[in-house]
């Protein structure tokens, strides 16, 4: 059997886990809620997904020696000086360029494709 054929496997118990879920008990409801996010495990990370994740730089002010000071959108750390060239956030790793992104695309999909 294929990956592809066990997740849609994996998919149809799932789902037809969602048609009879109102009348599970507690325990068959934390058993399919397991089994939803072993299924989210499973398939492959989206763009959109990792668009969600990147974060941007902003310009928080100047301090006292007179150099910029930045933050991450995503974990607000302050980041001083020149931030050009910087494709994640040194604090919280968050990607910050397309370019980036495609990165974090192209490290994901080599691990998929392993």
């Amino acid at each position: 059997m294929t990956k592809e054929e066990i997740i849609k496997q994996y998919e149809m118990a799932v789902e037809g886990g969602e048609l009879i879920a109102p009348f599970m008990g507690e325990d068959e409801k934390e058993l399919y809620e397991m089994l939803k996010a072993g299924l989210s495990a499973l398939r492959p990370v989206t763009r959109e997904q990792v668009e969600k994740m990147r974060g941007k730089f902003f310009q928080a002010g100047i301090d006292d020696v007179a150099q910029d000071t930045w933050r991450c959108s995503r974990c607000l750390v302050q980041e001083f000086g020149n931030i050009q060239g910087i494709n994640f956030c040194p604090s919280c790793g968050a990607p910050m360029t397309d370019e980036a992104v495609d990165m974090v695309m192209n490290r994901l999909e080599a691990l998929r494709d392993e």
